[in-house]
């Protein structure tokens, strides 16, 4: 069960980092934002352009029976969903290519079946144009802003330690140790370069921030953004590297990352996309164990995913940002 929710968690957070594109500009890299009313709330600066609320194609989308993950790789729009019917042992399956029609409309059509996604604010519309296989989908599903692993005693609680830890662990896997079966990476005692670190940073942000990312022109053209206030951005490095590589050593030149009042704007590339889960801790302990085993669910685009056992060692460290925790090793071990 717990690899279900972490697997859900990690389709979620890829997805809600896209934005709607009119038909006008289909074929271009930049997104033309729909805008859908006043939001200021959403401005990260001040001096940041905040004047729309904007409408996001993509996401993960629920009802009652059913749930539904649509999300864009670098082969175009794709759908998974899944309606729990009474009186059946299995689900009714949709999964398959979208494609963009105009608006804010994607379109499944296939063997004489087709129906038409349209996406609202906090919201996902689902008709059936042609067959009766898919009849069951029809009607309104509600944007989820929390996955249900976020929601779930197996996963860490959001916004944690233990969640920030895990994190890190999974990250430096992905930026360190991709691939490998079984390994141990020390933390603790490892250097830490600019190179490393912008690599590991952009890493972070596609695999756990992208649902919280922002359209920011005047930062990106081209991806969503992640405001990290300048505070836990180095909360983050220290944390993810024993104390010994903070805000002050990095240098964002030439990463896309762009400091601007305190701010750090890192884009989302939707390279990677990550969950975690554990069944052996709180979601949410008061003192972090100096053994910790954790899980990480990781999907890259091109459709490898890692499901990954991480055994970390800890201890207290005062010196270590905000967080007091010390992480000195992790073992990792590919399930499956």
């Amino acid at each position: 069960m717990r690899r279900m929710l972490a697997t859900t968690a990690l389709a979620a957070l890829l997805l809600s980092s896209l934005t709607a594109c009119s038909k006008e500009g289909e074929n271009q890299k930049e997104p033309t934002i729909t805008p859908t009313g006043s939001a200021g709330q959403n401005n990260p600066n001040g001096d940041l352009d905040a004047s729309f609320d904007y409408v996001i194609l993509g996401g993960y989308f629920i009802r009652d029976d059913a749930n539904f993950t649509i999300y864009i790789s670098d082969n175009g729009w794709h759908v998974n969903g899944a309606l729990f019917q009474k009186g059946s042992s299995s689900p009714l399956i949709l999964t398959g290519p979208l494609t963009y029609t105009e608006g804010l409309d994607l379109t499944y059509s296939k063997d004489g079946e087709e129906l038409t996604f349209t996406f609202a604010k906090n919201s996902m519309t689902i008709k059936v144009n042609k067959g009766t296989t898919y009849t069951a989908f029809e009607g309104s599903y509600t944007r989820a802003e929390q996955t249900p692993a976020e929601s779930s005693s197996v996963s860490p609680k959001s916004g944690s330690l233990l969640e920030l830890i895990g994190r890190i662990a999974a990250t430096h896997y992905m930026a360190k140790a991709e691939g490998i079966p079984e390994c141990t990476v020390d933390i603790s005692t490892g250097s830490y370069d600019n190179a490393y670190m912008t690599k590991f940073v952009l890493t972070y942000a596609d695999l756990f921030l992208a649902a919280e990312a922002q359209p920011v022109p005047e930062i990106s053209a081209d991806y969503l953004c992640y405001a990290f206030p300048e505070e836990e951005f180095n909360n983050l490095l220290l944390t993810a590297t024993a104390g010994t590589f903070g805000a002050d050593s990095f240098d964002p030149a030439d990463s896309g990352i762009v400091c601007k009042n305190s701010i750090y704007y890192i884009p989302c590339r939707g390279n990677y996309a990550g969950g975690l889960a554990t069944s052996y801790t709180n979601a949410d302990p008061d003192t972090i164990s100096e053994h910790l085993l954790l899980e990480a669910v990781i999907s890259k685009k091109d459709g490898t995913r890692y499901d990954i056992e991480m055994t970390l060692t800890t201890s207290e460290n005062e010196n270590i940002g905000t967080s007091g925790i010390q992480m000195n090793s992790v073992t990792y071990r590919i399930q499956g």
